[in-house]
C-alpha cells in the first residue's frame, strides 16, 4: 500500500497559492478594446505598436492585450460569417 508523500501535498498547496485571482476587465478598458476592434473588423490583429499603444491606452500589459484578442476573435467574431462581423459591437457582453 502506498502511503501520499508530504512532498506532494506541499507542492499542490504550493501551486493553490501561486494561482492568480481573475480580475474583470473595467467597463472602459472593454469600450477602448471594443472600439477597437470594431474599427479594424476586416482585419482583427493589432500590430505590435498597436498593441503597444492600446497598452498606454488601458493599463493593461502587451500579453493581456494579445489574450483580450485572441479570445475576442474566437468567441466572438465569426470569420465565416461575415453577415454577423458587422453585429460584433451588439453581440459582446459589456
Amino acid at each position: 500500500m502506498l502511503s501520499k508523500s508530504p512532498h506532494l501535498h506541499n507542492e499542490k498547496a504550493d501551486t493553490a497559492q501561486r494561482k492568480r485571482k481573475r480580475d474583470n476587465l473595467t467597463q472602459e478598458v472593454k469600450e477602448v478594446m471594443m472600439a477597437w476592434i470594431n474599427e479594424h473588423i476586416a482585419n482583427p490583429y493589432p500590430t505590435k505598436e498597436e498593441k503597444e499603444e492600446l497598452s498606454l491606452r488601458t493599463g493593461l500589459t502587451t500579453t493581456q492585450i494579445s489574450n483580450w484578442f485572441t479570445n475576442a476573435r474566437r468567441r466572438y467574431l465569426k470569420i465565416n460569417e461575415p453577415e454577423k462581423q458587422q453585429d460584433f459591437h451588439l453581440s459582446y457582453p459589456l
